[in-house]
């Protein structure tokens, strides 16, 4: 018997909300008051588990993946606090040198983590189906000592015949990296051992086409290899892997359908040290170059790019971790210099499979379907000092090799060194087509004498839709202030640029610099903007809202200071001007404004309280859904009461803090916070979690 919904939409999820809500509140409760439910008698279990009953026996599937989506984000919200804890931990024993977290147990005790994964079995068991198409998993791995998650693991790998999409990499504790003679039961060998079954159910029914795994092995990886429809594949730890062990994972039927593969990290540090050393571009240039005979063994990682045709982005560790090894840049380089022989031979050509190069010629056939590449100041595959006219043949090579290319990143250096392909970009014909056909560009720099090269790029990109500016921040070296005027920076974007994000910079603006409020050039194309993690001695940053009339998201996180000087540093006299926010008001496509100072250096200075108000109640934005104001002067606690009321009505997020206390929360927050989530409806979607606001403070 099934049962056909009477009502409409909205109050149909409305309504299964307040069921996934029920649900879940039992299932939580229920091993606490099992004793008392045996005290009243034989039948009292089975009256309080009708609800469940009915759900497993008469809710069609589509609506049990809709009550699986619930209950997952409600049990994710106790998950989240869970790491927000381990989070605090951290940072607090950050300075005790002999604070051990391999041992100290964290936060999160095994009990309560227990608790959890038992939890999320019980959710499994009544929500999942063999028809679920879309499945999320965390991991509450306790440091102090093992956690038991077979009983939900288990469910999975006997209902996933239909799963498209499954996400195992959240976990509430930092995975500690897999070291070979590492006890038995630890919480890497568990989770191998457990995914490994799953790995194995997966491949014999092929219908996954998005993995994302917490950590893999070899024998993960071989049972991956045959999973033909696979086109996502995410790894947070490679566990033991070599590059070796891609070519393998290649000769699978994998390599039909694979687009995009992910790693963060590599438990064998000693292998990319080596890959760091030996087979970066530049080395692979001059070797290349000098000692080119006709005769080339192609390095592994090289023989897996080519073995899939379909790829198109490829991720070898966290980009934030600054490497010389770059595989898509070492492969093309390979190629560029293979291209300048009379003949051509492949020692290891046994190993590619679907491809056939006999001679160099074969090489111009070549064609990549990737959409991102990674480019470093003296390592990108030049060297020497090219000609004009050869750096324009190498940017006719690059487009004609990569025709789906759409994003590029730009990494400088405190050097004097010639970045060759920046220059072949603004220079030469080839390289500004190539140019104007990027619709994302992201420039790192780290001296004051980058941001002319950046201006000078970006008026090239007649098609950018996102410009992301990032100071580089490198490792155990002189750190130059750079300064930034925002609006400098929104001077250069071509008209089509709808998305910036800037970080990193210290903010400050130019001397005579001045625009009154309602004058001045605006934006009109500008949807978001994003400025995280500077230093601002610019009070009237948010100016820039005045200037960007159809902003759709603004995210400002910084902390205030005084312009640089040879003296001391002293704490900020000025808030951030609030005002400019007025102008918020009458932007119809506001969706969210976040504005967060760090704790203890600085504040948002609000001298209209009219003004904060009409945040909410005046604002011409249907879709408005988050505002975040923290910290903020002024004004005091009871003038924000008709505020939160306003909030409250129109189903708006709002969090606001004055002075040093916490953020004024509206309910709404409570069940909105986690309305990101996306529902399974036959497609499989990314999920996403978005951050709270306490999350986006601890970066700090």
């Amino acid at each position: 018997m099934v049962h056909k919904p009477v009502s409409p939409g909205p109050l149909r999820l409305m309504c299964l909300r307040m069921v996934s809500q029920a649900v879940y509140n039992y299932l939580e409760a229920r091993p606490r008051i099992e004793k008392y439910l045996r005290l009243c008698g034989p039948t009292c279990k089975d009256e309080t588990g009708r609800l469940i009953d009915y759900v497993t026996n008469y809710f069609p599937s589509n609506l049990r993946d809709m009550l699986l989506e619930f209950l997952t984000q409600l049990w994710f919200t106790k998950l989240l606090k869970m790491k927000q804890k381990t989070i605090d931990h951290e940072r607090m024993s950050a300075g005790d040198p002999h604070h051990d977290h391999a041992t100290c147990g964290g936060t999160t005790s095994v009990i309560d983590a227990q608790r959890q994964t038992n939890l999320m079995a019980e959710i499994l068991s009544v929500g999942m189906t063999k028809h679920t198409k879309t499945l999320r998993f965390g991991f509450t791995n306790a440091r102090s000592g093992p956690i038991d998650f077979n009983k939900p693991l288990t469910i999975i790998t006997d209902r996933c015949n239909s799963l498209r999409y499954l996400d195992l990499t959240f976990a509430t504790d930092t995975l500690m990296p897999t070291k070979p003679g590492a006890e038995a039961e630890n919480f890497n060998t568990v989770f191998a051992r457990e995914c490994l079954t799953l790995c194995k159910q997966l491949a014999a029914i092929n219908q996954i086409s998005t993995l994302k795994l917490l950590m893999c092995n070899k024998k993960m990886l071989k049972e991956i290899s045959m999973c033909s429809r696979l086109q996502v594949l995410e790894i947070v730890e490679a566990s033991g892997l070599r590059d070796t062990d891609l070519v393998s994972f290649s000769h699978g039927e994998v390599r039909h359908n694979l687009s995009k593969m992910k790693v963060k990290f590599w438990s064998d540090s000693d292998h990319i040290k080596e890959l760091c050393e030996s087979q970066t571009p530049r080395k692979i240039a001059q070797g290349l170059s000098q000692h080119g005979n006709g005769r080339v063994s192609l390095p592994n990682w090289a023989v897996f790019l080519l073995n899939c045709p379909n790829m198109t982005e490829l991720q070898y560790f966290e980009p934030s971790q600054l490497k010389p090894f770059n595989p898509l840049v070492g492969l093309l380089t390979i190629l560029t210099e293979a291209r300048k022989w009379w003949n051509l031979e492949i020692e290891n050509e046994g190993d590619l499979l679907d491809l056939v190069i006999e001679k160099p010629q074969d090489l111009d056939s070549l064609r990549f379907k990737w959409t991102s590449i990674s480019f470093d100041m003296g390592n990108d595959g030049l060297s020497g000092s090219p000609s004009e006219t050869a750096l324009n043949a190498h940017m006719e090579f690059l487009a004609h090799t990569l025709p789906d290319l759409k994003e590029v990143t730009l990494t400088l250096f405190p050097t004097p060194m010639d970045f060759l392909t920046l220059r072949g970009l603004v220079t030469t014909p080839a390289g500004k087509n190539l140019a104007s056909k990027l619709q994302q560009v992201k420039f790192q720099a780290c001296h004051p004498s980058h941001l002319a090269k950046a201006a000078e790029l970006v008026e090239h990109t007649a098609s950018l839709e996102t410009f992301i500016l990032e100071h580089l921040q490198i490792p155990q070296a002189h750190h130059h202030v750079v300064n930034l005027d925002v609006r400098d920076v929104l001077a250069w974007l071509p008209s089509s640029v709808q998305n910036l994000k800037i970080r990193g910079f210290h903010l400050l603006r130019r001397v005579q610099g001045d625009i009154p409020e309602g004058t001045g050039p605006t934006y009109n194309n500008l949807k978001l903007i994003e400025i995280v993690f500077c230093g601002s001695s610019d009070i009237n940053l948010l100016h820039i809202s005045c200037m960007c009339p159809h902003l759709e998201h603004l995210t400002v996180v910084v902390s205030m200071t005084n312009v640089p000087t040879a003296a001391p540093p002293q704490p900020p006299t000025q808030g951030m001007v609030a005002s400019h926010l007025h102008s918020l008001c009458h932007n119809s496509d506001l969706i969210q404004c976040i504005v967060l100072i760090k704790v203890g250096e600085g504040w948002i200075q609000v001298d209209d309280r009219e003004m904060l108000g009409e945040l909410v109640l005046g604002s011409t934005s249907e879709s408005l859904r988050k505002i975040v104001l923290f910290p903020i002067r002024g004004i005091c606690g009871g003038g924000l009461r008709s505020l939160v009321r306003a909030a409250k009505e129109r189903n708006i997020c709002l969090n606001i803090g004055i002075g040093n206390q916490r953020p004024v929360k509206t309910e709404t927050n409570r069940r909105t916070a986690t309305d990101e989530f996306t529902l399974a409806d036959g497609k499989c979607q990314v999920i996403s979690i978005s951050l709270t606001f306490r999350e986006i403070l601890i970066f700090y």
